[in-house]
């Protein structure tokens, strides 16, 4: 598979992910106050964050839903990216690309419930 094509194929993902978003009730509040615009049919938040120094990605991250079995996916990936450090650190890294409205919160979750995981698997 070539760059292009992966590509396609993880915004394929996301907007299918993003669909949770788009049918809650707040999500009318949410496209005001976050400054949400479709790219490519995928959600970017462009607030305050777009005036900052950052790379393309960190400006205007994908925004995902808080509750989403993917965002979990997310959530673990980054946590591997940052060698299992802490709850603060997996937050920071991955909010280099996607935003997550509940952020340290949904992180905290995650993370405590893969500790669980592998506490369980060590016990057998």
């Amino acid at each position: 598979m070539q760059r292009k094509e992966l590509v396609a194929t993880g915004n394929e993902w996301l907007k299918a992910v993003q669909l949770h978003l788009k049918a809650q009730e707040n999500f009318a509040h949410l496209v005001s106050e976050l400054g949400l615009e479709e790219r490519d049919g995928v959600l970017k938040c462009t607030g305050r964050l777009a005036n900052l120094d950052l790379e393309i990605n960190a400006q205007k991250p994908i925004i995902l839903p808080r509750d989403h079995p993917y965002m979990a996916n997310v959530i673990d990936e980054f946590h591997e990216n940052v060698l299992h450090s802490n709850v603060r650190a997996t937050l920071v890294e991955m909010r280099t690309r996607f935003w997550d409205l509940n952020g340290g919160q949904s992180v905290k979750k995650v993370l405590l419930h893969s500790h669980i995981r592998s506490m369980q698997k060590t016990r057998k």
